[in-house]
């Protein structure tokens, strides 16, 4: 997903191109363990997740700001410890789209 939004760091007047890549592609890992958690406690649905995304992209949702990088990240740990089987594991994981 960091890779995807690479060349909008490039184009001047986007977003993107007044912020620092790392911190963006680190709170975009961040955001698709979010996202994976998010997708297995919904049993699969695809509208969730996207919901989950269009909040993200909301502008009242600031972005690439270290501190939400770092948010981020410590609630991906987060999410990632209290959901451990479903995340860390193929066997209880989420498999079928709705």
């Amino acid at each position: 997903w960091g890779v995807w939004h690479l060349p909008s760091f490039f184009i001047g007047g986007t977003p993107h191109s007044q912020w620092v890549f790392v911190d963006f592609f680190f709170g975009v890992m961040a955001i698709s363990v979010i996202m994976t958690a998010v997708f297995n406690a919904s049993k699969g649905s695809i509208l969730t997740v996207a919901l989950f995304h269009f909040q993200i992209n909301n502008p009242i949702w600031p972005e690439a700001w270290p501190w939400i990088t770092i948010l981020l990240v410590i609630t991906a740990v987060i999410v990632v410890l209290m959901n451990q089987e479903s995340m860390l594991s193929s066997e209880n994981a989420t498999i079928d789209i709705m």
